[in-house]
């Protein structure tokens, strides 16, 4: 009878899908009805007939549970989840149950769990609902509030979104680095702001637009970068100093995360600034790129196909290179690779001066000699929208927040178009629209809506 929570909801059973008994019918009505004694009735005869009939006892539960017994109603719905272990229903039910037990931290995990069942099902708003009741159980769990923030800025709910978003260090296990000085929007006129990095230079690259606004509103602002981007960061208005990440703090009177500004801000989806450029590359190295590509026939296009492994999720975001095959002998294309630090390689001819990478301020560089980059979901699609370049972005099934739901623009970046994965897992659908675009004439036609 006491089977515990975590085994109920990660059983692996499955059943087909249930057909409705008439009785089972009965006992929904008289249940919508609040006549509890029928449903019991009408869900008892189901089970006379087929003890297995999971909905009747997830409903039987149910009742269970109204009629003031819990733990019985606990040993019912573990027939059911032995079933169906990833019912949204069942685990809502569950739920409450264990609340009703005073199983706290296991009522607040089974719906976390329902609604990243709901999440991958694509029933979003009913996702966003149980996590929202994830944090009525248990308001300080980090990992739901996290998990919540994506779904919000997933669908573009920013205001609240930011402020969830903000749980992703206490999420992540770490520690705040200057607690009390952070920046949430108030009056900083005449002080030093201190910007810091966060994991990802994708990340700082995504958000730095945001330095310049903030500027305005500070008296000195210092950036922390790490010296692969200093160069790129110089270029921002308004940076007074540049330190290098893992050097000593600075002075400073307050401090935000760059993930944090548009927190601090106040932005929301329709004062995203994507106005770009708003980085820049050196002058001297776009010369020196413009001479090596000069031999170079047709039109030339970057290529990246993985990310950071150490990234937790690089998995399902990097592609196999040998999958790009239907993009050879496309005529007049000549590729150039903006890939680091990986021996395999597509099965076409590409060149490659990536070991001429100093920085990402290099990166940049050619970037604007090229006439289209292509991307898997890491830095290079970011640097490249930051420039304004014309980007394709391959974007995997489980999209992160930033890149939306189904639009092939960016409204972070107005130079992107979006090629996404229709099956979790498949690259051959994307890669194939992308061969078919490169085929078309004006395929850089960067005045093109949806771009």
């Amino acid at each position: 009878m006491a089977r515990h929570a975590t085994q109920l909801i990660r059983s692996a059973t499955m059943s087909n899908t249930l057909t409705q008994h008439p009785q089972y019918r009965a006992a929904r009505a008289a249940w919508q009805e609040g006549d509890l004694d029928t449903a019991e009735e009408a869900c008892r005869a189901v089970l006379d007939e087929d003890a297995g009939h999971a909905d009747a006892l997830h409903l039987l539960s149910q009742i269970a549970l109204a009629t003031g017994h819990a733990e019985p109603a606990f040993a019912i719905l573990g027939d059911a989840l032995h079933q169906r272990p990833a019912e949204p229903a069942y685990l809502e039910t569950l739920a409450a149950i264990l609340q009703a037990l005073g199983r706290i931290d296991e009522a607040a995990q089974a719906h976390y769990i329902r609604a990243n069942e709901l999440r991958g099902q694509g029933r979003l708003e009913e996702a966003v609902a149980a996590f929202r009741d994830t944090l009525a159980v248990k308001p300080g769990d980090s990992v739901a509030r996290f998990a919540l923030a994506s779904l919000l800025l997933l669908t573009e709910r920013f205001a609240e979104g930011w402020e969830h978003f903000e749980a992703r260090t206490a999420a992540s296990g770490h520690q705040p680095r200057f607690p009390g000085h952070d920046w949430a929007g108030e009056d900083i006129t005449g002080k030093t702001l201190f910007v810091t990095m966060e994991e990802g230079m994708g990340d700082f690259v995504q958000f730095c637009r945001f330095i310049p606004m903030a500027a305005q509103r500070a008296g000195r602002v210092i950036v922390e970068v790490p010296e692969v981007m200093r160069r790129l960061a110089q270029t921002l208005p308004g940076v007074s100093q540049i330190v290098a990440f893992g050097a000593p703090s600075p002075a400073f009177d307050v401090h935000c995360r760059v993930m944090s500004l548009p927190r601090a801000l106040g932005i929301v989806a329709e004062t995203v600034p994507a106005s770009v450029p708003y980085l820049a590359a050196s002058q001297q190295d776009i010369a020196a790129w413009q001479a090596r590509l000069a031999a170079t026939p047709g039109r030339k296009v970057g290529l990246a196909w993985a990310g950071n492994r150490k990234y937790a999720q690089d998995a399902v975001r990097s592609i196999d290179p040998a999958l790009f095959a239907p993009l050879g002998g496309i005529e007049a294309v000549s590729f150039v690779s903006l890939q680091r630090e990986t021996l395999e390689r597509p099965p076409f001819p590409i060149q490659d001066w990536t070991y001429r990478f100093h920085d990402l301020s290099e990166t940049a560089a050619l970037m604007e000699c090229l006439d289209l980059v292509i991307s898997v979901d890491t830095v290079v699609a970011h640097l490249a929208g930051a420039l304004g370049r014309p980007v394709w972005l391959l974007n995997r099934f489980q999209t992160d927040w930033r890149w939306g739901q189904a639009r092939a623009d960016s409204r972070w970046y107005p130079s992107m178009r979006i090629f996404r994965q229709a099956v979790s897992g498949d690259w051959t659908g994307p890669i194939t629209a992308v061969a078919a675009a490169l085929r078309e004439p004006d395929w850089h036609g960067a005045k093109r809506p949806g771009w």
